[in-house]
């Protein structure tokens, strides 16, 4: 889990830094349909917008637990 998390921080970092904000924009969008079609929402309809936004949520939600594990990390090593 760990290791999924770094590299996919690594590739986010990567396209981002790269101009591939775009990219990256289509690659979540993407992975976003992809979890709703596999729940069998239809697209089109208010259950997979809401499913989308859902899953847009938990991403962000990841990352900003990803960001404060980091600053965490940072701390204790300045503490030391």
């Amino acid at each position: 889990m760990r290791f999924h998390t770094a590299r996919k921080a690594a590739c986010l970092l990567a396209l981002v830094a790269l101009g591939g904000c775009a990219a990256l924009d289509r690659m979540e969008r993407e992975n976003f349909q992809r979890a709703c079609d596999n729940l069998g929402i239809a697209r089109g309809t208010p259950a997979y917008d809401q499913c989308m936004l859902q899953q847009q949520a938990m991403e962000n939600a990841n990352t900003q637990k990803m960001l404060d594990r980091q600053t965490e990390r940072e701390a204790l090593k300045h503490r030391h």
